[in-house]
């Protein structure tokens, strides 16, 4: 790193020469659809495109699940044996929906490849559905094609017959032989590698690559429409400033590289979020890089899985890596294997950086911020970047504008709080058949993130909280981040949850759900000491739930409180 520069202004000078005409990610601005945007030059057109890169990695592994070993080389191979049957067994057409809907397993990253290659539109959804919430989603993309597990197979029988639809079941674990509406994967799967590969047209960039539904916290999700161009420039965003942030931390590289590390990654985050899927495995199949799979996240589990495959990165949900770092475990194995450690999605607690400093002082700590209808791409930073502010989300890609604005949509000065407004060549068209959710969350190319946000005096954007989320307690604002922070600093507090009551009077109370940390008693006039010494009294909790219950969190790790919030109410009308 550059000691004359910052290490913000050295990561911008790094950007300007990689983003410079004739350069490895020369940026350009163009007109589409009447709107203009800066763009990757030598970016793919389309996702198959982007795709083909990680055939080039041949023989090398590329996902280790559970014993199970799969090859880039097998990868493909079985991605077109799937994509011919899709098209030609099953009559598939270019732009049509076809539904994954499973867990994580390597065949749900084939399976999304094979749709590509089939010309048709792979659709992710929330495998942590009930029933009800499965069907609604397979009746909303009209699918006639679902890629299922078990679990999920169970959950849809009635569904496939009521919308004339075919399961593809892959690790059937029941007998299923006779199930109507359902083909087994391994039977496709020889059926389809006697078949020559397939040879179709490439879409234009324009056309809809992908759609992910949103894990949402209330009603419905919402199907996030994603162009060709979209995913292709966000994948292109994700290498240019992975670039840069190279070079910023070469030093810290070299001493990894010199260890033998190879960037094997850990996914442990739902491929069906924009980290799993956009970060993690698209990243990792383009870039020639090893997916360790865990079957479900186990802080414990995740440790040894960490020392025996020498895994090299970690990126998971704040409350994953908090777990992850307070595993007792985690301070006796070789951690010098580990080369990135971080994570994204929403704010980090302020002790965590702290804590990574204790335990991985030689690593490259990071996070970043980004949503599904921006694709994942926005703001980021690791290692020396994030060492320098790490209380902030990062820094802001060189292909997207982020605004701060106020609800009436005027720009906030820097250091002011306002929401974030994102705009970019990555950012959605809106919401599968949702027009009234589109119009109000997405206004000329700018989406509005819900999230409040603030600059600081060199670039970076601190996540302030989300707007729903902000508690006004007789016309004060109140930040429930702020209090949960202090009160992770207690020994005592494991997890911790702060959302607002609804109060006759005051407008809005504050309530608050504890999670103890294991063998720990705690009373509520302790932790009220605690907060009253580092808070406004009007910002301490008047109401108090202390367990050991982890807190309900949806599948990208956000904490659910509304459902608190209503779990709270009932306790208060019952008592």
């Amino acid at each position: 790193m550059s000691m004359s520069l910052s290490p913000p202004e050295h990561y911008r000078q790094i950007l300007q020469r990689l983003t410079a005409s004739g350069a490895p990610f020369a940026v350009e601005e163009r007109d589409i659809e009447g709107r203009r945007f800066r763009l990757y030059t030598n970016a793919p057109s389309t996702l198959g495109e982007a795709l083909d890169s990680g055939r080039a990695y041949g023989k090398r592994t590329f996902i280790h699940y559970q014993g199970e070993k799969i090859s880039f080389e097998e990868y493909f191979q079985q991605a077109e044996a799937i994509a011919h049957q899709l098209h030609h067994l099953l009559d598939v057409n270019p732009g049509e929906h076809v539904v994954i809907a499973m867990r994580n397993y390597p065949e749900w990253m084939i399976a999304f490849t094979a749709i590509v290659m089939a010309r048709a539109v792979p659709v992710a959804i929330n495998s942590w559905g009930k029933a009800e919430e499965l069907e609604w989603v397979l009746a909303d993309t009209k699918a006639r094609v679902v890629f299922c597990d078990t679990e999920r197979h169970l959950a849809l029988q009635a569904a496939l017959k009521q919308l004339n639809a075919t399961a593809i079941l892959v690790r059937a674990q029941s007998d299923v032989a006779s199930a109507e509406h359902t083909l087994l994967w391994p039977d496709l799967l020889v059926a389809g590698h006697a078949q020559p590969a397939l040879d179709l047209a490439p879409p234009d960039s324009e056309e809809q690559a992908i759609m992910l539904y949103t894990s949402g916290t209330t009603g419905h999700p919402h199907g996030v429409m994603t162009r060709h161009r979209q995913i292709c420039q966000a994948l292109a965003d994700f290498d240019c400033t992975g670039a840069a942030m190279g070079e910023v931390n070469g030093d810290i590289l070299m001493a990894a590289l010199a260890r033998g590390c190879d960037f094997s990654t850990l996914l442990a985050v739902p491929l069906f979020h924009v980290s799993g899927c956009h970060a993690l495995f698209l990243r990792c199949l383009r870039g020639g890089q090893r997916i360790v799979m865990m079957y479900k996240w186990d802080a414990r589990e995740a440790v040894r899985l960490i020392a025996e495959q020498q895994i090299n990165v970690i990126s998971v949900a704040p409350f994953m890596v908090m777990q992850l770092l307070e595993e007792p475990s985690f301070a006796t194995i070789d951690r010098s294997t580990v080369i990135s450690i971080g994570s994204g999605g929403s704010a980090l607690p302020l002790m965590l950086p702290d804590l990574i400093e204790q335990l991985c002082p030689e690593q490259l700590p990071g996070c970043g911020y980004g949503a599904t209808e921006t694709n994942a791409a926005a703001v980021s930073m690791n290692g020396h970047l994030f060492r320098y502010r790490s209380e902030a989300a990062g820094l802001i890609s060189p292909i997207i504008d982020v605004e701060l604005r106020t609800e009436e949509g005027q720009s906030v000065a820097t250091g002011g709080i306002g929401e974030i407004w994102v705009y970019g060549p990555t950012v959605s068209d809106g919401y599968w058949q949702q027009p009234e959710h589109t119009a109000s969350s997405f206004r000329d190319g700018w989406f509005r993130s819900g999230d409040l946000g603030q600059f600081d005096d060199e670039g970076y954007l601190h996540i302030v909280g989300r707007i729903k989320e902000q508690i006004i307690r007789a016309g004060e604002n109140i930040a429930p981040l702020a209090i949960e922070d202090h009160l992770r600093e207690h020994p005592a507090v494991n997890d911790v949850a702060v959302f607002g009551l609804p109060h006759d009077k005051l407008g809005e109370e504050v309530a608050v759900r504890i999670v103890t940390t294991a063998g720990s008693t705690c009373e509520t006039q302790e932790l009220r000491n605690w907060l009253s010494e580092r808070i406004a009294h009007f910002k301490v909790p008047a109401h108090w739930q202390i367990g050991s219950e982890p807190l309900p969190r949806n599948a990208s790790g956000k904490v659910l409180k509304k459902q608190l919030m209503e779990a709270t109410l009932k306790t208060i009308t019952k008592t």
